[in-house]
């Protein structure tokens, strides 16, 4: 009997566990993360509703101040960067490779910093040129990393 033979008939079993899918390079998804994706969850719910309740008590006021709508942009920055954060962690959380690694930490350092200027931006401290070049750079930085990540998964597989 062959070994694919085999390897069918047991995960034919009932009761028997399936083949795993990860490779010999990936990992099981780590536990730091999934806390990081709760915590990015719950973050990205409560920005959802506190711009929601503002927003609804600002239709019933005959004046809407401008604090209001910086308040509302901050926290769609924050929903944008938890939802960018948690996508981020599920591809790249379970690779083991040191390259894949220092990118995905590399990557939630660029998404802070775009948070970090996006808001300075809509509370008017920064200058719009300046957070314009920042992101423009920001953004650089993550398409590159991108690349890297995706030219590092070639080699591996090759490997």
């Amino acid at each position: 009997m062959s070994t694919d033979q085999s390897s069918s008939q047991a995960a034919a079993k009932p009761g028997a566990s399936p083949p795993s899918p990860l490779k010999s390079h990936d990992r099981s998804y780590p536990q730091y993360l999934r806390h990081a994706d709760r915590v990015l969850g719950l973050f990205a719910i409560l920005s959802l509703m506190a711009g929601g309740t503002i927003l609804i008590f600002q239709i019933w006021q005959t004046d809407i101040h401008e604090w209001v709508w910086r308040l509302c942009g901050n926290l769609g920055a924050l929903l944008a960067f938890c939802l960018f954060s948690f996508g981020i962690n599920q591809l790249l959380g379970r690779s083991s490779s040191l390259f894949a690694r220092l990118s995905h930490l590399f990557l939630i350092i660029c998404l802070i910093g775009c948070l970090v200027v996006v808001t300075l931006v809509i509370w008017g401290e920064a200058d719009a040129d300046v957070a314009w070049r920042a992101i423009g750079t920001i953004a650089t930085l993550i398409v590159v990393s991108c690349i890297g990540i995706a030219v590092s998964k070639t080699f591996v597989h090759k490997q």
